[in-house]
């Protein structure tokens, strides 16, 4: 710098004495349209090369060529942070499509799970009707239709609290026997994980389905059905703010539960 700067004097010096000269023209009595001129080249002149030292990037130039250069990496600045920012909500977006996409095709899969179910129930009932049916398929139809679906059960007690308040009132003690759970239990069970929404089904088909009404079944159903109990507990108070049921650990003990329904439907099915 002090090379760069040797043999000049500095734009401020340069400034005053050429403001000095301009003022003792004046006090001459020196004020010509010819004065003004020359002292606004010298002005010029003196602002064009002027010097600057940005200490932090060692760099020498003009006043108006670093504000120019200033202005433009603010404004990269700016348009890099609204290349981030709008890349940021891109992502969020297509996070929300692969999130609303993926909840379509598992209602999906539901529908046509339902409309198979509903196939084979009738296809029974047809059969039924001329003493001469599959008696395995008349067992896979009894299950269907008194199948204890914790989530369609919700369902039927939403249409009938608004078609028949009656009919509601006694529903809900149904509900409750079958499942354990009563009405006000709704906004805990609606969000139930698709594990234990299937967990609460094996609960209720154990508790309610002719084939397990044996006596040679009867330890087999009560360990199982307070296992589930224990998972839906767990969930409820996890939902209503209590300790928090983990993922893992919920996975495992709806993994450890289905792996005894299994062994006991080869058993006693």
């Amino acid at each position: 710098m002090a090379e760069v700067m040797a043999g000049r004097k500095s734009p401020s010096v340069q400034t005053q004495e050429v403001q000095g000269i301009w003022a003792n023209k004046r006090l001459l009595g020196v004020d010509t349209m010819t004065d003004r001129e020359i002292v606004k080249k010298i002005l010029k002149k003196v602002k064009q090369t002027s010097f600057m030292v940005q200490r932090d990037k060692n760099r020498v130039g003009n006043d108006e060529g670093h504000s120019f250069l200033n202005d433009m990496e603010s404004l990269k600045n700016r348009f890099t942070k609204m290349e981030a920012d709008h890349n940021r909500e891109l992502r969020r977006h297509a996070e929300e499509l692969q999130k609303h996409t993926r909840e379509f095709h598992e209602e999906k899969k539901k529908l046509q799970a339902s409309d198979e179910q509903t196939i084979k129930v009738r296809a029974s009932e047809l059969e039924w009707l001329n003493d001469s049916y599959d008696h395995t398929a008349r067992l896979e139809r009894n299950e269907i239709v008194h199948r204890a679906d914790i989530q369609i059960d919700l369902k039927a007690l939403k249409y009938l609290e608004i078609t028949n308040p009656n009919r509601f009132k006694s529903a809900c003690k149904g509900f409750e026997y079958l499942h354990s759970l009563s009405w006000e239990n709704r906004a805990g069970i609606e969000n139930f994980p698709q594990d234990v929404a299937e967990i609460a089904v094996i609960r209720g088909n154990m508790t309610t389905l002719t084939r397990w009404k044996t006596p040679d079944a009867d330890s087999t159903v009560t360990a199982i059905v307070s296992l589930c109990d224990t998972i839906v507990k767990k969930q409820l108070e996890s939902h209503n703010g209590g300790n928090a049921y983990m993922y893992a650990a919920m996975k495992a003990d709806c993994n450890n539960v289905k792996e005894h329904y299994q062994k006991a439907c080869k058993v006693f099915c």
